[in-house]
């Protein structure tokens, strides 16, 4: 794939419809070059600069959002020891304006019922947590009335749609490790637990880098790490929950 034939792409990866299909044919065109991918996404990222602004979305947003890039690939840094980029098959959705920060918070517009984290057809707004974000009730709250906001004005056919998160932060567990006034308590508390799922593996990746040690052999930098990892050991087990958010977000 020449430079004209990726330029000629460039659009199918900011239109919603096309993203995810185009963004997995490049990949498989460029292979394990992660930085021509990056360079591509960054490419496209031009088109969704001049959507947002055609949409009246302030470039604060946009700085915000692509930031992910920058995080992605130091976080590949940190778990790899060098510099790549391997997210594409998650970063089509801030390309084709499906997902944006909005303070510490993301927020997804799912287009299909396979992007979104609650059971049926109907609209929904999914939250992610990225790894630099607070989840202090405040800056939660403060991203909560952003989106709130940003959807009526700019998504308003999700003005009524319920939020939902799908993570390992949401893990019945972690109320084993952690004291009730930790921050992952209380963002738990935000949601009503739908489903449950023990098997779920992320929270390696995001407790310990992706570490593939054997659990004995794991880090304890951290107070999480060493909870979890003692938990581990004691047969237990993390997983992931997904959760609906409370009316007005609250933790009661």
């Amino acid at each position: 794939m020449n430079d004209n034939d990726i330029a000629a792409m460039l659009p199918q990866l900011v239109d919603p419809a096309t993203a995810r299909q185009a963004t997995t044919f490049i990949r498989q065109t460029v292979g394990l070059d992660d930085l021509r991918m990056l360079a591509i996404s960054w490419q496209a990222s031009q088109l969704t600069l001049a959507e947002y602004r055609r949409r009246g979305i302030p470039d604060t947003v946009f700085v915000d959002t692509m930031e992910c890039f920058t995080r992605f690939s130091n976080e590949h840094r940190i778990s790899y020891g060098t510099y790549g980029f391997d997210r594409d098959s998650w970063t089509w959705r801030q390309l084709s304006l499906r997902l944006f920060r909005l303070g510490q918070l993301e927020f997804e517009y799912p287009c299909t019922a396979e992007d979104s984290f609650l059971p049926g057809d109907g609209k929904q707004i999914n939250i992610h947590i990225a790894s630099n974000a607070s989840i202090a009730p405040e800056a939660c709250a403060d991203s909560l009335r952003r989106a709130k906001t940003f959807t009526e004005r700019f998504f308003p056919e999700y003005a009524d749609a319920p939020y939902a998160c799908d993570s390992w932060l949401l893990s019945p567990e972690l109320a084993k490790l952690l004291p009730d006034a930790s921050n992952i308590i209380r963002f738990q508390r935000m949601f009503d637990i739908v489903a449950v799922h023990p098997e779920d593996s992320h929270w390696r990746e995001w407790v310990f880098q992706r570490n593939p040690a054997p659990v004995a052999e794991l880090p304890e930098h951290t107070s999480l790490q060493r909870a979890i990892k003692r938990h581990l050991l004691q047969g237990g087990y993390i997983g992931a929950a997904v959760g609906r958010l409370k009316p007005c977000g609250d933790e009661a």
